[in-house]
């Protein structure tokens, strides 16, 4: 989980940035 946390958090924030 420690290497998928950052990436987890990016894919996130960019699916919420991307409408």
């Amino acid at each position: 989980m420690v290497g998928r946390g950052p990436l987890f958090v990016m894919a996130t924030v960019f699916n919420k940035v991307t409408p």
